[in-house]
């Protein structure tokens, strides 16, 4: 396709309603709320014995993991258990946190019950594997028991029984998937229809019922996509819907096709506008999606997953196929190579590429993202699984040479998204 990031056009239109903010600042807009920005500013640490919720509010340590919500929003909570020590994300020794103390997990009456419910308070898919293996450190350690109810009963304690611990491997919750357009031959470089369901994570947002950004399904309930799309119209979240499954414009009312309203928008606290940096949020539907074969999250990458230059990857959209030109019907499809950061800075000199950003796109023009596209993804496959590397920032007109598409850096921005997702 020419497909471009919204490069901005889209959004002048609406710049009298901006609210410039000088101090850093989460900005939270949520539905049906008179004040629609919220300004989180930085609480008062707590005491040292003290434990500070994400809200900002402070509660004893000892009530730390205690599994009674002792904080508003339950971030006393959220991060009681952790794989350490592992290769990946997705493996390594279980350790649950107990009134602000680590414990390592004994392997002694492990089960794969146990497995299945550590994996998933995780936020990863079904347990994959464990093993026990000797313990090499001192504790504390904690063993793990079912309860009739199938919640886990954690007992502290001093040594493992036969000094084992357990060595756990989560599979990866199912995402990136294409679930009806397998790939039969080739994409033609060039921007090309794209066959339906070839993109089940593609959202189309619509704000006071026009197209004009794209973003991608991470969860159930979670959007990413560009803060440039949603900055300035933020005033009245029930002018978006989220439109899921979608695969022609003309057609919103096709039986695959999902609409959502939303009900938050996090825009990334750190983005600059006039540098266009840190160019990402995050939107919150108001209910959750069920999946199917047209609507799967797409998978988010590893922190220090490494997409390498010339590596060819995917742009999708609905935007404009001609710079200032008509929106395309049918989802559009391209792949792309990506640039490195040094020769992206080369052939982009007006703007600062910094190590939020990620290009993409050939010397000699002709493929790229464009206006409508912006929020939407720039994806590349690994061992079989479509991750979300990019999110459609701008550029300099649309598909031109040696102007390649600039994108919000996704691996920088990972820890901050699952940060919504758990």
């Amino acid at each position: 396709v020419l497909l471009l990031p919204l490069y901005d056009l889209s959004i002048r239109s609406v710049e009298d309603k901006t609210l410039s903010l000088s101090i850093p600042a989460t900005i939270s807009i949520i539905r049906g709320s008179k004040c629609h920005v919220v300004l989180n500013r930085v609480p008062e640490p707590c005491k040292e014995d003290n434990f500070q919720c994400e809200n900002g509010e402070c509660i004893p340590l000892e009530n730390l993991c205690d599994s009674h919500p002792h904080c508003e929003d339950a971030s006393d909570e959220a991060h009681c258990v952790r794989l350490f020590n592992g290769t990946k994300n997705n493996n390594g020794l279980v350790q649950f946190r107990i009134q602000n103390l680590w414990h390592v997990a004994c392997a002694e009456n492990w089960t794969t019950q146990i497995s299945n419910e550590v994996c998933q308070l995780l936020g990863l898919g079904t347990g994959n594997s464990s093993e026990p293996i000797s313990s090499t450190g001192g504790g504390p350690f904690v063993k793990l028991n079912t309860a009739p109810n199938g919640s886990l009963i954690l007992t502290p304690s001093q040594q493992c029984s036969q000094d084992l611990l357990i060595l756990l491997q989560c599979n990866h919750k199912s995402c990136g998937q294409k679930l009806v357009a397998q790939e039969v031959s080739p994409k033609i470089v060039g921007g090309t229809n794209a066959k339906e369901g070839a993109w089940p994570w593609l959202v189309a947002l619509y704000y006071n019922s026009q197209l004009i950004c794209g973003a991608s399904l991470v969860s159930s309930d979670w959007l990413v996509s560009a803060a440039h799309c949603v900055y300035g119209r933020n005033l009245e979240l029930s002018k978006w819907t989220a439109i899921l499954g979608l695969y022609k414009t003309s057609n919103l009312t096709s039986p695959q096709v999902v609409t959502r309203l939303i009900d938050q928008i996090v825009i990334n606290p750190h983005y600059n506008r006039r540098r266009k940096d840190n160019d990402i949020a995050m939107m919150h539907l108001e209910l959750k999606v069920n999946y199917t074969d047209y609507i799967q999250p797409i998978c988010l990458p590893e922190e220090n997953q490494v997409f390498p230059p010339g590596k060819s990857c995917s742009i999708a959209g609905w935007g404009t196929v001609e710079y200032q030109g008509p929106t395309a019907d049918i989802l559009q499809e391209a792949d792309v190579p990506l640039l490195s950061n040094e020769k992206c800075q080369q052939q982009m000199p007006e703007y600062n590429i910094t190590e939020n950003m990620i290009c993409a796109g050939y010397e000699e023009g002709g493929i790229d993202t464009c206006q409508g596209d912006s929020g939407g993804p720039l994806m590349c496959q690994e061992d079989n699984r479509w991750f979300l590397v990019g999110v459609t920032s701008f550029g300099y007109q649309c598909a031109l040479p040696n102007r390649p598409g600039v994108y919000a850096r996704v691996p920088r921005f990972t820890e901050w998204i699952q940060s919504f997702l758990h």
